[in-house]
């Protein structure tokens, strides 16, 4: 899981310099600051999930892991995307237990938009909801989920799609991944082209104020895509390999993945604590990052 990455077990690091480009349109809007925010606030218990009197201080239990599942399919319904519910029953890790404890039950939240082109691949966009016991998860993984629904309500907006899109919010990532294996094994089912997936965790802390963001093992394709927008974007990307969340699914199945992060030097103090809450977000920090994914997707789309 991601302690490896916290480990910096990783096979190379490469920070690759900064770029400089005339910026057409800004870099970090205040209409995205202010959504990222909305967002978290409900997803760590600063506001109420419900609009009511629901306060999420973690989402790690079925009942908060399910009212999240409902939170994220109102925000979908509220961009306009079809959605879908990937629910699953598996085993316990260890056979034996299947004898005391009942299956494993969850479920992966899926957004769909299609292209607008016909016989186009999907890129898959993903990030986990489910937090450790006892942490309100704002960067592990309120952050990630923030910058899924702010690239989702761009692409939504976009008059010419040349890719499919899919947006998943797994489950249980905190368990080994079990809502990412999960799903993997049901996408390769349906025997769909994809063109390549983009995992998003633990973002949103930048202490050192130098907006690097990191690559877990990206094709390199890929990479030399982000590497030019984070140029134009004036923010250096650092690359570095292993596997240590949700993509971790992915690769093992041989679909081109990249996780993007913070930066290995510089990632939240926090992580899997009480103390991970929605205070210690960097929120210009979070929507740079999200452009970052954003204009990367379209970069490969148009190509």
């Amino acid at each position: 899981m991601k302690r490896y990455l916290l480990k910096q077990c990783c096979s190379f690091i490469a920070v690759l310099p900064v770029i400089a480009f005339a910026i057409q349109e800004p870099a970090v809007s205040g209409g995205t600051i202010a959504y990222q925010k909305e967002l978290i606030s409900a997803l760590t218990g600063k506001a109420a999930i419900d609009g009511g009197t629901t306060f999420l201080t973690q989402r790690s239990s079925p009942k908060e892991r399910e009212l999240t599942v409902q939170y994220l399919l109102g925000q979908l319904d509220k961009i306009g995307v079809s959605t879908s519910e990937h629910r699953y029953t598996t085993t316990n890790s260890n056979v034996f237990l299947d004898l005391f404890y009942a299956p494993v039950r969850g479920c992966n939240v899926v957004g769909e938009l299609r292209a607008t082109i016909k016989d186009r691949p999907y890129v898959i966009l993903g990030a986990h909801y489910d937090t450790e016991r006892g942490s309100p998860g704002a960067i592990d993984n309120a952050t990630g989920i923030a910058l899924l629904l702010a690239v989702v309500k761009k692409w939504a907006r976009l008059k010419e799609r040349r890719l499919n899109f899919k947006v998943v919010f797994f489950d249980q990532e905190e368990d080994d991944e079990i809502g990412s294996r999960e799903y993997v094994k049901m996408l390769k089912k349906t025997g769909i082209e994809v063109h390549s997936v983009h995992v998003v965790d633990l973002i949103g802390w930048d202490a050192d104020g130098d907006q690097t963001i990191a690559l877990q093992s990206p094709p390199k394709k890929v990479a030399d895509v982000y590497k030019t927008i984070g140029g134009q974007l004036g923010t250096a990307i650092e690359v570095f390999g292993g596997a240590a969340s949700d993509n971790k699914s992915f690769l093992e199945h041989g679909y081109a993945t990249v996780l993007v992060t913070d930066e290995l030097e510089d990632m939240t103090p926090y992580y899997h604590s009480p103390n991970d809450v929605y205070d210690t977000v960097d929120f210009e920090y979070l929507a740079l990052s999200s452009e970052l994914v954003f204009r990367t997707l379209k970069a490969l789309a148009d190509e």
